[in-house]
């Protein structure tokens, strides 16, 4: 373990000294999983990430021959225009090959000691929202006044911290830290369908079930295709279709609307994307929403989008001839 540890470091500090990308957080999780020998997409690639201190809220990674810059450069100057977000970036490598990782860098969670936490936004980021969710399932969303936020005492730990923020396809998160200790009671991952665990995370959050709505669900499908063709999981993928827009096209207004969007490898991957992160998650299980719909599509090279369109008691409104 020693001897890995200190490779580990030997390689990340090669990739400081050679490379263009030099985020520390993501240049150490790049040698870990250099060490590897695999090539980890999702949950192994995040959780690199998160162990070496990182707290963007996706990853996204490249193994390339080792003088191939231009491919590396092509891909960072892609991601960065599908995720409409600045980057950060880190990178290990091999006498063979170059292994980069890249994540969005919209927005930062520092955690201060104590109850406090910093927190910054990228330019053209604004409206930070903090959800905060302790052991026992209970969230607590807090707005930032300026850049310092105090956790509430009460919570119990360990607690998870995720930011969202508005950008130019609208709010999604934009940093995710962990702090404290204990026992992490969080939503576990499952292959039940949507319905189902929507259902469940309800039930857990002791509020009323909902309604299936053929409109939204129409609605949500049509989204869900238009993520799957964009490659980026947005509420705004078009500026101005918002999922209000989106509906009131359709002829349908609402006291409330909502929407979760999550991309994945898998369905399965996008659902749990959905189950785990904290500010879609109560989402799904806010009391005011009694009616939903779900949308499933793939891309063409098999990457599930995932949307659920949620609304307070929807109403169809037939415009005047």
């Amino acid at each position: 373990m020693v001897a890995i540890a200190a490779h580990a470091a030997m390689l990340t500090q090669t990739a400081r000294v050679h490379a263009q990308c030099d985020d520390d957080p993501l240049a150490e999780a790049a040698a870990t999983l250099v060490l590897s020998g695999e090539n980890p997409t999702g949950d192994a690639l995040t959780s690199a990430a998160r162990a070496a201190g990182s707290d963007a809220p996706s990853v996204h990674a490249l193994r390339v021959p080792a003088g191939d810059s231009q491919r590396v450069a092509r891909w960072l100057d892609e991601l960065g225009g599908r995720l409409h977000a600045p980057l950060v970036c880190g990178e290990a490598r091999t006498a063979e090959h170059r292994f980069v990782v890249a994540a969005p860098a919209a927005g930062h969670l520092a955690l201060l000691g104590g109850a406090e936490v910093r927190v910054t936004l990228a330019p053209r980021w604004e409206q930070p929202v903090l959800f905060v969710e302790d052991a026992t399932g209970q969230v607590v969303r807090l707005e930032p006044d300026g850049e310092r936020v105090t956790l509430p005492i009460e919570l119990e730990p360990p607690l998870h911290l995720q930011l969202v923020a508005r950008g130019p396809d609208g709010p999604r998160p934009v940093a995710e830290r962990s702090t404290g200790e204990g026992p992490d009671t969080r939503v576990p991952s499952s292959a039940a369908p949507l319905d189902e665990r929507i259902a469940a995370l309800r039930r857990r959050a002791r509020v009323g079930p909902l309604r299936p709505h053929r409109i939204l669900s129409s609605v949500a499908q049509a989204h869900a295709e238009t993520v799957c063709r964009a490659r980026r999981a947005a509420h705004e993928v078009e500026p101005g279709r918002d999922p209000r827009a989106r509906l009131r096209a359709r002829h349908v207004e609402a006291r409330h609307v909502g929407e979760t969007v999550a991309r994945g490898a898998t369905p399965d991957a996008a659902f749990d994307a959905l189950a785990r992160s904290t500010a879609h998650r109560e989402a799904l299980v806010d009391r005011r929403f009694t009616d939903a719909g779900a949308g499933l599509a793939l891309d063409g090279e098999g990457h599930a989008c995932v949307v659920v369109l949620l609304a307070a008691w929807p109403r169809l409104v037939v415009a005047p001839p």
